[in-house]
């Protein structure tokens, strides 16, 4: 599937040119491939590609310290595509690639692979009580060191169609690169390209995971201590060229690092053993080097694979403080340019925190979030955020924070991709090595325990139920849980009085959208939340009596809110000038009935002030309210809702400012 978000290449042809006139182009580019098909022959300008070299950290004059980015050509990628199809099908009917290999393989991922891991290495720590070692080896440049020749030649010897692999042999046959540089995106010459697959190509992946496939056999004849799933004997785990090898001995442990370099000597790789790390599962040890073959492994305590830190007790402490730190250092970066350069719009950063920073605190949840004391630390995060956009004060309902910027917990979020991710191993091949973890931790109480919680928190069926519902359905129910969850906490804070009537869980409120003046929105804000800094807020802080929260104003009452916004006489001639704009939308007494009561008639309200100008109907009632007093509140978030920018917004900022 063509993506509208992709770079072109040296045609500088967007991808937005082929999807927006799809029928046009369709047979053109039909009748072009069917062309390649048959000549053999491809494009001259597909042989090139734009590099952009993205830096990743340390000195900037290092070109190791460089990611390239390869730019090509779109008309490329969509007959490239054609041909990956091709290669996909092939490997699945010959059951090409071995099970321990997971890159960038339909039905794989990365929290699979770590599975994976965590299940061996929780299996012969906390079953047997013996150590797993691990060594995380890293190849130099690896997709960019593989010599053609040697691939052309293990595809040879299997039985793929000699027409497609003469057609991957065009596609790599004299490709040359250019490298974008400088502020003004210059290009330098075009130097070639002679060994490795092609970067930026979508069969890189494929070509790649073929060309060190047989590495696996290599390994599983020469570790005879490797430890096993399921009764398999897995000496190394595979994601395109990230690799780790595992062993229940040093010995086993040596014996297969000497013979992956035997391998990397003979397949032209080259082992970085200054990235390259040894981690033994059930012994802290301390940072130390073990001379191997003439070089230096460093023995390590933590170390991250797959974007997710294993420590070697299994804790999930260093992931957790790695994320909360990277994910605080993303959110200040959204609160400066928030309030420097976002014109405090609060659409914009909410996008943002959703899209930056909850793929941050999410990722690999599947593995490390069972603990709900860990995900309530992430938590702490999100309503940290929606208090700081809001303009709350510390002491904020989580649940009407949520509930206001229409934001889901942590929690519920972490819980949909849990149950989606066992759900789907539970339908998986039986050959899928994540599913053969999942049925090996399934059978542990622990395990079962932390799945019982959780759907006994949302009420769901169990999990052999829930095998037959799609990821859309556990999201919904989830999701529906969490709102009612929220709702209760709401409704029993300080908003109850107007929540369930103005307020719709799980959207953003639309005076967020429509009240773009910062101050006045903030002023709304803490009105809504009865956060405005009265005697009665302040009180519940200096724990003073009610009896003794008096506004200084000389009707000797409890300054709450009702009375500041409704009755203070300090405030009468700007409650006077502001209520005048209000439309004239209640004509009589019936009318404020009608609107106090939410379409329920309350027979003892009586009105205590002026609401519209000389002459309105509503005019010199005044005695004070003797029905519950939500009724003025309601009147207040029902109309001036409507109004905020102009009425209520201007009020709570000009009495915060006097206060």
């Amino acid at each position: 599937m063509l993506s509208g978000d992709k770079s072109p290449g040296e045609d500088m042809i967007p991808p937005e040119v082929f999807l927006s006139n799809q029928s046009w182009w369709a047979p053109i580019l039909a009748s072009l491939f069917t062309t390649i098909n048959a000549t053999l022959k491809i494009p001259p300008n597909w042989k090139q590609s734009i590099v952009i070299p993205i830096h990743k950290k340390g000195d900037p004059q290092d070109p190791r310290n460089y990611r390239p980015i390869s730019l090509l050509d779109i008309s490329y990628k969509v007959y490239s595509r054609f041909l990956l199809e091709k290669l996909i099908e092939w490997a699945e009917e010959t059951k090409l690639f071995h099970p321990e290999q997971a890159g960038f393989r339909k039905g794989h991922s990365t929290s699979g692979q770590c599975l994976v891991l965590l299940t061996l290495i929780d299996k012969y720590l906390n079953r047997f009580n013996c150590k797993l070692h691990a060594a995380f080896v890293d190849l130099t440049s690896a997709f960019d060191s593989i010599p053609r020749d040697r691939l052309w030649q293990k595809l040879s010897y299997t039985n793929i169609d000699k027409r497609l692999l003469l057609l991957l042999m065009e596609i790599h046959n004299d490709i040359s690169a250019r490298v974008k540089f400088g502020p003004l995106g210059a290009l330098s010459d075009s130097f070639p390209l002679n060994k490795g697959v092609k970067q930026g190509c979508l069969l890189a992946p494929f070509l790649f995971n073929f060309y060190i496939n047989d590495i696996v056999t290599t390994m599983k004849a020469l570790n005879q201590s490797a430890p096993s799933l399921q009764q398999l004997k897995i000496p190394i785990l595979l994601y395109a060229d990230d690799m780790v090898i595992l062993s229940l001995t040093k010995l086993g442990l040596n014996n297969t690092l000497r013979g992956l370099m035997t391998y990397c000597d003979t397949n032209s790789l080259k082992i970085n053993f200054a990235k390259t790390k040894i981690l033994t599962f059930g012994t802290k040890t301390r940072k130390s080097l073990w001379n191997f073959e003439g070089h230096s492994i460093e023995y390590c305590s933590a170390f991250k694979y797959l974007g997710i830190i294993f420590q070697h007790g299994l804790s999930w402490s260093a992931h957790l403080n790695t994320t909360i730190l990277a994910a605080r250092r993303t959110i200040k970066a959204l609160e400066k340019f928030y309030y420097a350069k976002g014109g405090q719009l609060v659409p914009p950063i909410r996008k943002a925190f959703i899209s930056k920073v909850l793929p941050m605190l999410l990722y690999g949840v599947e593995i490390w979030g069972w603990n709900l004391k860990t995900l309530q630390r992430l938590e702490i995060l999100q309503n940290s955020f929606a208090r700081k956009v809001l303009g709350l004060p510390k002491g904020s309902v989580a649940a009407q924070l949520r509930t206001e910027l229409g934001l889901p917990s942590i929690v519920a979020r972490a819980h949909i991709r849990i149950i989606s991710f066992y759900c789907k191993l539970i339908n998986a091949p039986g050959s899928l090595l994540a599913r053969q973890a999942f049925l090996t931790c399934s059978q542990s109480n622990k395990w079962s325990k932390a799945m019982v919680t959780i759907t006994a928190r949302y009420s769901l069926p169990n999990l052999d139920s829930l095998s037959s519902w799609d990821k859309h359905k556990i999201r919904a129910w989830i999701l529906t849980r969490d709102e009612a969850m929220d709702r209760a906490q709401s409704t029993s804070a300080r908003l109850s009085m107007w929540l369930p009537k103005v307020k719709v869980v799980r959207s953003l409120a639309n005076y967020l959208i429509d009240l773009t003046e910062p101050n006045f929105r903030r002023a709304f804000t803490m009105a809504r939340f009865h956060s405005i800094p009265t005697a009665f807020l302040q009180g519940i802080y200096s724990k003073t009596p009610i009896t003794q929260r008096l506004c200084p104003c000389t009707m000797n009452e409890v300054e709450d809110f009702i009375h500041f916004f409704f009755y203070c006489p300090i405030y009468e001639p700007i409650r006077s000038k502001l209520l005048l704009l209000i439309p004239s939308t209640i004509t009589s007494k019936e009318d404020c009935l009608e609107i106090a009561s939410c379409g329920r008639k309350s027979p003892n309200f009586t009105w205590g002030g002026n609401l519209h100008s000389a002459g309105s109907e509503t005019q010199g009632y005044s005695d004070r309210v003797a029905c519950p007093r939500p009724g003025p509140v309601l009147i207040l978030l029902l109309l001036l809702t409507q109004y905020a920018e102009s009425v209520l917004g201007p009020f709570c900022a000009l009495y915060i400012s006097a206060y």
